[in-house]
């Protein structure tokens, strides 16, 4: 099949997939340039033991850019927000009644 027409049947099918929910427990994340499986994982707060089962690939494989990994929905939101509120602290001591 040429490559032209293979990209069409497949964004067809994706977004076949897309239409009826089937995409909704996870999504496909496209590796980059030098990232690991496990900068993944941890980018969405995944073990990266189960990032590979998920992906039927072996904890600590080398990963080409532009592989498409499966991040199930419970990773779904990456690690790089920042806290924007402090931690609160403890409450103080109930004060003595008067004497």
């Amino acid at each position: 099949m040429p490559n032209g027409l293979r990209d069409i049947v497949l964004a067809v099918f994706m977004s076949l997939l897309l239409a009826s929910g089937a995409l909704a427990n996870g999504f496909y994340y496209q590796v980059k340039r030098a990232e690991s499986i496990g900068d993944v994982a941890k980018k969405y707060r995944l073990s990266e033991a189960d990032l590979a089962r998920v992906n039927r690939m072996a904890p600590g494989v080398r990963l080409a850019p532009g592989v498409r990994l499966w991040i199930p929905k419970t990773g779904a939101a990456p690690s790089t927000a920042r806290r924007t509120t402090s931690p609160k602290a403890a409450p103080s001591p109930p004060k003595r009644p008067p004497a």
